[in-house]
């Protein structure tokens, strides 16, 4: 029992410590906690339960001198071998020497314990000195703040605007945190008749409470911006209270379909599914789609705003809108753009839009006109503009479909597919690639029948050598050309496929779309760029490759601090809580720049009361009494978090030890360049 009361006694005080860290538990609940550990290992050893077997067992494995026959001087009666060898170990066991069998057990529980205990010092001695992560917002998670001197009771009636549908709730704290707009009437009482009363609000506006018996008082104000206020009571200000007010957000609209740039192309249909998302924080009153549609093209486009209200349920916080957005609903024409968002708005009549959607209808006539396609810029040959023709007679080989013989039919599409295969391998051997088929090595095989050219090594290998290596043959195309023209052959390949396998119909969205990408190329090359020419500093020879960097001037570190703006005010006021938490209390003149802080501080505790109200508090009460653990801690973390991050200062690396190398170089650089 005392084995399992010590690492019940171990167990207890870990998880003693470990509450006492995290959750602030007292210590008092040790008592408990070993109390159910010492049962919990009670029953995980039960040491009660052990029997003479046990024992005998214990005997035989600890002591070599028993033979293993320790279990022979339990049996009433022993007969034969049985009975000798059972002399013999009692023999043997009256002289044995038996070690404790608990003692190693009874040691590793007093260490256990004993480590424990010491652990459990240390973690408190740490928590003392620390104070927890939300420290911050203690006000807000914990216990309410305490009443001034004075005040017998309070009561705090707070009516939310109607836009946000919670009605009136009463509370009996100081701190505060309503909806913007929200109606508060703060009701107090005090023990004994007072003459005046007031409320402090921002450290600078001073309201006066009213009263009938100078017993029950009373305010009433609307409260639109955050901030913290005091009660003043016989001219003592009491503790700072919060007051945050939350802010009615804007609605947030996302379109999650289609995307930003729609293309729809041929032989897809003239429609989009429309589709988004809504979500407000107090309630969605209206959605709205506005659509835009531009038809016509140069000096001569129009454009059509449309509105249409989408179906929504006033008053929900989320909700999803869809739409079919027909294109012929819209009587627009191939070629015709249109341009949709959707804006949405809540009970406080804010609005917010979403992204603007394009969907453009692709105009397959004007990929078949002439137009653009002999200017003089143009770099690309002209082979690729029969990719027209193959699309013309493809259409007509599909209306002559029904007219013709299956046969017919089928050759003709074959013979497409062979069109749309010799322009793939042109543009295949303009990018540089290899061909399908050996003619042209045939060709050149044939070239060297003259017997002129026998063992004519060299014209063999000019005639049959792929000379990648020439500059003359090589392309002068940018990168993105390139990937585009291989886009393009990507697409004749299909339409090749499609065609080869008597499919027209199936084709006809690829050849269109490697119609328009060379269309695209063809646009690109009509652009033209001036070169001019570079205007650099000169360069000094005699300088370069020296190494001496005597002439430039390093950062200025002198820091004027008659004038100090509120970042440098804030790492000044970090050092003096440092040098305050290590013993040296700041003079007059560094109490002054900490008051300094604690009136910025103030500031944003306006904007921010549950982030920054409890550091103006601490800070007020190291400057009035003194410092403590909590409240250094409390005030470096709010000015740490006002202090911004530093920008990136470019520094000198150290140099690593080179053996004077590096100087040798260029010394002897320079006894060259002398010479």
């Amino acid at each position: 029992m005392l084995v399992n009361a010590l690492r019940g006694l171990a167990l207890g005080l870990i998880l003693c410590g470990l509450l006492q860290v995290s959750r602030q538990w007292s210590v008092c609940w040790l008592l408990p906690l070993w109390i159910l550990s010492t049962l919990a290992f009670y029953f995980i050893f039960p040491y009660r339960r052990i029997t003479a077997k046990d024992v005998t067992t214990w005997i035989d494995q600890h002591c070599p001198e028993m033979e293993d026959s320790s279990a022979l001087l339990l049996e009433p009666a022993p007969a034969g071998l049985a009975a000798l060898q059972a002399d013999k170990v009692g023999n043997v066991l009256e002289g044995l020497h038996v070690p404790a069998p608990l003692g190693h057990a009874l040691r590793s529980a007093l260490l256990l314990a004993g480590g424990s205990l010491l652990v459990l010092v240390m973690m408190w001695y740490v928590s003392s000195r620390q104070v927890p992560a939300g420290a911050n917002h203690t006000a807000a998670a914990g216990a309410p703040a305490p009443r001034p001197a004075g005040i017998a009771a309070v009561q705090v009636m707070v009516e939310a605007p109607a836009y946000t549908r919670q009605g009136k709730t009463t509370q009996a704290d100081f701190d505060l945190k309503v909806p913007a707009g929200s109606h508060v009437q703060w009701m107090l009482r005090t023990d004994k008749p007072t003459a005046q009363l007031a409320l402090r609000f921002n450290d600078s506006l001073e309201v006066p409470l009213q009263t009938k018996d100078s017993v029950h008082w009373q305010l009433e104000r609307v409260v639109q911006l955050p901030g913290f206020y005091q009660v003043k009571l016989h001219g003592v200000l009491s503790a700072l209270y919060k007051l945050e007010v939350i802010r009615d957000q804007p609605p947030q609209v996302e379109i999650t379909a289609p995307a930003a740039y729609t293309l729809i192309d041929y032989g897809q249909p003239p429609q989009v599914q429309l589709q988004a998302r809504l979500e407000d924080d107090y309630g969605l009153q209206k959605a709205t789609l506005f659509v835009t549609v531009a038809s016509g093209s140069g000096e001569a486009v129009k454009f059509r705003d449309l509105q249409f209200p989408l179906p929504l349920q006033p008053g929900a916080r989320q909700a999803g809108a869809t739409k079919l957005l027909s294109l012929r609903a819209f009587n627009m024409q191939p070629g015709d753009e249109l341009y949709c968002y959707i804006s949405a708005a809540d009970a406080l009549h804010q609005e917010a839009r979403s992204e603007r959607a394009m969907i453009v209808w692709q105009d397959t006539a004007q990929l078949m006109k002439l137009e653009g396609m002999t200017n003089g810029v143009d770099l690309k040959p002209a082979f690729f503009r029969s990719e027209r023709q193959i699309i013309i007679e493809t259409e007509q080989l599909l209306r002559d479909k029904d007219t013709i013989s299956l046969q017919h039919f089928q050759e003709k599409s074959s013979d497409l597919g062979m069109d749309q295969k010799l322009l793939r391998l042109r543009y295949g051997q303009f990018l540089g690639e290899e061909a399908e088929e050996g003619t042209e090595h045939r060709e050149a095989l044939d070239a060297l029948n003259n017997p002129a050219d026998f063992s004519n090594a060299a014209k063999i290998l000019d005639l049959v050598t792929d000379k990648h290596d020439n500059a003359e043959d090589a392309t002068f195309f940018d990168p993105k050309t390139k990937a585009q023209l291989k886009a393009t052959l990507t697409e004749m390949w299909n339409a090749e496929l499609r065609l080869r396998t008597y499919d027209p119909a199936g084709a006809l969205p690829f050849a269109y779309k490697a119609l328009r990408m060379l269309k695209d190329l063809q646009q690109q090359s009509r652009a033209y760029v001036a070169k001019t020419g570079a205007k650099l500093a000169p360069l000094k020879p005699e300088k370069r490759l020296t190494g001496e960097l005597g002439k430039i001037a390093g950062p200025l570190t002198e820091r004027d601090i008659r004038n100090l703006n509120p970042d440098t005010l804030y790492r000044i006021s970090l050092g003096l809580l440092e040098q305050w938490r290590d013993g040296q209390a700041p003079d007059g003149h560094q109490q002054q720049l900490l008051q300094r802080a604690g009136i910025q501080l103030a500031t944003q505790a306006v904007r921010d009361p549950g982030g920054y109200l409890p550091a103006v508090a601490a800070l007020r009460r190291m400057l009035a009494t003194g410092p403590s653990a909590m409240d250094l801690q409390v005030a470096e973390r709010a000015l740490q978090q006002l202090v911004p991050v530093p920008p990136f200062q470019p520094y000198r690396r150290p140099q690593v030890v080179d053996m004077n190398l590096s100087k040798t170089y260029f010394e002897q650089l320079k006894e060259g360049k002398n010479k």
